[in-house]
């Protein structure tokens, strides 16, 4: 069943990076917030034609727990006009018992049709409606249950420094993940003053996982002077500081 969802995604994802005339793009494509408890996600749904878009938005659950009932979306259904954006929220609230563990569900969006008035040949307005999205798309995204410390289950190993034929400090190390969910995060590198900031988004690391990340670095051009590595997210701020 996750294979069917993950070749529809992947399929998804083709057709809207790669072809405009769909007019959808989604400035996101994670959750990864408590679905139990004031979890909480803004999205940016992004109308890239010349007309006007609607969507229904809903929920699909993923394997046999009802995460849809843990989940609440505003607005359901969502209307965007030409060259604009709209913003969809997604909140968990809970409502249901369920063990502390990284669940997944579907955030699917189905285009609805947009009647319009048009002329006729005898001149007269008549209405009809075309949707202007052939594709529908179906995200998978994850959340969890419980209150985790990601202080305690995120940390940077084997860090190795080198620059590159352009003479750019490149940093590589492994980034690993104990918890029992993921979570999309940052990395902050700073001097010993902490006056000199590199900054990088590294993307999802996975539960229970080791994610190996090489970045090129623009603030630093000596490996010596970086003292401190910081991990951030976008919801949750600085996470953790590792002194190198």
């Amino acid at each position: 069943m996750l294979k069917k969802y993950k070749n529809i995604i992947l399929i998804s994802l083709f057709f809207i990076n790669s072809l405009i005339s769909y007019s959808f793009r989604m400035d996101n494509i994670d959750f990864d917030q408590r679905i139990d408890k004031d979890g909480y996600q803004e999205y940016r749904i992004y109308n890239d034609s010349m007309k006007k878009i609607r969507y229904k938005v809903f929920i699909k659950d993923v394997g046999t727990f009802p995460i849809s009932k843990t989940l609440e979306i505003y607005p359901k259904i969502l209307t965007i006009e030409p060259k604009s954006h709209g913003i969809l929220k997604v909140f968990g609230k809970g409502g249901i018992k369920l063990p502390k563990k990284e669940y997944q569900f579907i955030l699917a969006f189905k285009p609805i049709v947009i009647p319009t008035l048009t002329k006729s040949s005898g001149k007269k307005e008549v209405v009809s409606g075309v949707a202007t999205i052939p594709l529908a798309p179906e995200l998978l995204m994850s959340g969890y249950v419980g209150e985790i410390d990601f202080s305690k289950h995120l940390t940077a190993e084997n860090i190795k420094f080198y620059k590159n034929k352009k003479g750019k400090l490149i940093v590589n190390l492994n980034v690993k993940n104990t918890a029992y969910t993921g979570l999309p995060i940052g990395l902050n590198f700073y001097n010993v003053e902490k006056n000199v900031l590199d900054s990088k988004a590294i993307g999802r690391i996975s539960k229970n996982s080791v994610k190996n990340i090489e970045v090129e670095l623009d603030a630093f051009k000596n490996s010596k002077d970086i003292k401190y590595i910081e991990f951030y997210n976008s919801t949750l701020g600085t996470i953790v500081e590792q002194k190198i």
